[in-house]
């Protein structure tokens, strides 16, 4: 009678846990949290009977079926808390967990070991136009400023997993760059070096455990120094700013200090450190500058309007951030407008400002200045002119080219692209890799 009515449990048990997400999937019956991250959930296929006969929609519909069953979210979150919990796997992307549960990303690993190395060469090479473009833009009265920000890894190696051998870790891009702008003199705060020196007698963490950039806290260190600096090399008299006692928490987190924990999508969040947050007062004068700032960089620039609002109370109504010089991403009033970079008249654009900040950190600085020092380069040394008849032969190229054409009408289509845009795009490219 006992083994009967197991027997009935386990059915009853089995056949809610069938029907019960489609249940959810209809008619949501439980609020489920959504998931952190960047990802695309696939969309039903219509059916064909080639795909039917290839199996492409089969694929396709299973698919379909995983990323929109009920519970999906609560599942997810379960499976990674288990994994997490049991053998310290992070299921999200590029993220290891290392010593005391420190979450790192595996690029800023890599860059530490020096795994994308490039020659001291062309180092020189790309420091020597920078410093170029530096002097070209101070005859504008424009200031060009470097700031190298520092990766986690670098900062944080005590707590790497173990299985990293540091011990590698002898020559680095960031070692490289470094090295050579200050033997130039070329206008660049190293911020990396800063850190390192305060790390021992900073009184809070510089780095959150489970953010990847630096911490608020250590961001209000890296703008009391950055605007000084800028200051000192153009001359300018910004709006003074000072800290004042804040808070210290370990639950309310603010913008980016727990931007890789959030995206593990666990169950439970991971304890964090005590991360302090100081009030920032700007001081009201109209007699201060509040000049234009054209910044470039990558995701640790959003630190300057994300925790504090440095750009907008220090900087003009013309102030404008290029996301990896690809795509306008401050002030708010243009992230919408989906304004492409390529498309803008780079010279215009600098000369509209008064300064030109590219935000770097150690795992990018391979990319040095995003493509933007390259082009400027090339504006106000003559060569451009040389460079545009070498994405026009490459055009003329690719259209002559059936395989290739048909290739870009593809990645267009892809990429939601017309045709000439495509082409273009791919033209420039290819011009771009015969000066590298």
């Amino acid at each position: 009678m006992i083994k009967e009515k197991i027997k009935y449990g386990l059915f009853i048990l089995m056949f809610c846990s069938l029907i019960f997400p489609d249940i959810q999937k209809k008619i949501k019956i439980f609020d489920e949290a959504g998931l952190d991250g960047v990802f695309t959930l696939a969309d039903k296929p219509k059916f064909s009977k080639d795909g039917w006969f290839s199996g492409e929609f089969q694929e396709q519909f299973n698919k379909y079926v995983e990323d929109h069953i009920g519970f999906r979210n609560t599942l997810i979150r379960i499976r990674n808390q288990f994994e997490f919990s049991l053998f310290k796997t992070a299921h999200a992307s590029n993220v290891v967990v290392g010593k005391e549960d420190v979450l790192y990303q595996d690029f800023y690993i890599d860059a530490l070991l020096g795994k994308d190395l490039l020659t001291k060469e062309k180092v020189e090479e790309k420091v020597n136009k920078y410093l170029f473009v530096q002097n070209e833009l101070a005859k504008r009265n424009i200031t060009l400023v470097m700031l190298i920000a520092p990766g986690k890894a670098s900062f944080l190696k005590e707590n790497l997993p173990s299985y990293v051998d540091i011990t590698k870790a002898q020559t680095s891009n960031y070692d490289l760059f470094s090295k050579e702008m200050a033997r130039v003199n070329a206008n660049c705060l190293d911020m990396r070096k800063y850190f390192l020196e305060i790390k021992k007698t900073s009184q809070y963490p510089l780095f959150p455990k489970c953010g990847t950039h630096w911490s608020g806290y250590g961001l209000t260190l890296v703008a009391d120094t950055l605007f000084k600096y800028i200051e000192n090399k153009s001359g300018l008299d910004l709006v003074n700013f000072h800290s004042e006692p804040g808070y210290l928490t370990d639950v309310d987190l603010r913008f980016t200090d727990d931007d890789i924990g959030k995206g593990m999508n666990l169950i439970w969040d991971i304890p964090s450190w005590k991360m302090y947050y100081p009030n920032i007062v700007f001081e009201k004068d109209e007699t201060k500058n509040k000049p234009d700032i054209l910044s470039i960089g990558d995701s640790f620039n959003q630190s300057f309007w994300g925790f504090y609002p440095y750009f907008s109370e220090l900087f003009g109504n013309n102030s404008v951030y290029w996301y990896y010089n690809k795509i306008v991403s401050w002030p708010d009033s243009l992230v919408n407008k989906y304004i492409d970079v390529e498309k803008l008249d780079a010279k215009q654009e600098t000369e509209n400002r008064d300064i030109v900040l590219i935000v770097t950190t150690e795992h990018n600085i391979v990319n040095f200045g995003f493509g933007y020092i390259d082009k400027l380069y090339a504006i106000y040394s003559g060569t451009l002119a040389e460079q545009n008849e070498r994405v026009i032969a490459f055009e003329n190229a690719i259209k002559a080219d059936p395989n290739w054409l048909e290739a870009i009408r593809k990645k267009a289509s892809e990429q939601n692209k017309t045709l000439e845009e495509m082409i273009h795009i791919d033209a420039v490219w290819m011009a771009e890799q015969e000066t590298k």
